[in-house]
């Protein structure tokens, strides 16, 4: 399970919980591969 958390400050806060079958980071790459800002 990877949990995604928007930071707490934010208008609209929010938390996305992901299942995959493993936990190699490419699972977490797939995911944030369209993202653009901090981590």
């Amino acid at each position: 399970m990877w949990v995604y958390r928007g930071h707490e400050n934010s208008q609209q806060p929010v938390v996305i919980y992901d299942y995959q079958a493993g936990r190699s980071r490419a699972c977490a790459q797939a995911f944030l591969a369209v993202y653009q800002g901090y981590l």
